[in-house]
């Protein structure tokens, strides 16, 4: 079980305009113990926590069940599977919503995405590929930590595929 907090370290440097402080991130590691102190920081640096959700099923998903991680990343099979293979792909740090991680988890959540798809096409011969987000209830997200579903797709395992994730709404799948 993961439990900790994100510790982020920021810069703090006056902008030569108008003398306030721009911030910029500098540094980011996850601390299980969520032990440091202010001792801890780098000269002329602060540090900011992000706290692990105790009741986020995904910030408590258990090492054993991740099958691919990167640095700001983890992988694992989805619980409730739509075809076999079907795995999400979370940010380590806990976010609602894939339009508050910073660039460079984008970045690393998108790499991470390739690898998951090297990795199906290896273990399971898929025929093809979905990659969806829900982003809010409105848009049928249920577990409010961001995550790509990747699922993979396999010939017959519906009767028309015609439209595919225009299916969200099934009278505008067909056209």
């Amino acid at each position: 079980m993961r439990r900790g907090v994100q510790v982020s370290f920021w810069e703090a440097s006056p902008t030569r305009d108008t003398g306030t402080e721009q911030f910029k991130k500098i540094h980011s590691c996850f601390e299980p113990s969520g032990t440091r102190t202010k001792e801890d920081l780098i000269p002329g640096c602060f540090f900011w926590y992000y706290e692990y959700m105790d009741n986020c099923v995904f910030c408590k998903i258990s090492n054993d069940k991740i099958i691919l991680t990167s640095d700001k990343s983890s992988a694992f099979y989805d619980s409730f599977p739509v075809t076999q293979g079907h795995t999400l792909i979370i940010p380590k740090r806990h976010v609602k919503s894939y339009f508050e991680l910073e660039p460079s988890e984008k970045e690393d959540i998108w790499n991470l995405v390739d690898n998951v798809k090297n990795f199906l096409d290896e273990n399971f011969n898929p025929d093809g590929y979905n990659i969806g987000i829900n982003i809010g209830e409105t848009a049928g997200q249920t577990v409010f930590h961001c995550h790509i579903h990747v699922i993979p797709r396999y010939k017959g395992d519906i009767a028309n595929p015609k439209g595919g994730v225009r299916g969200v709404i099934p009278d505008k799948q067909k056209y």
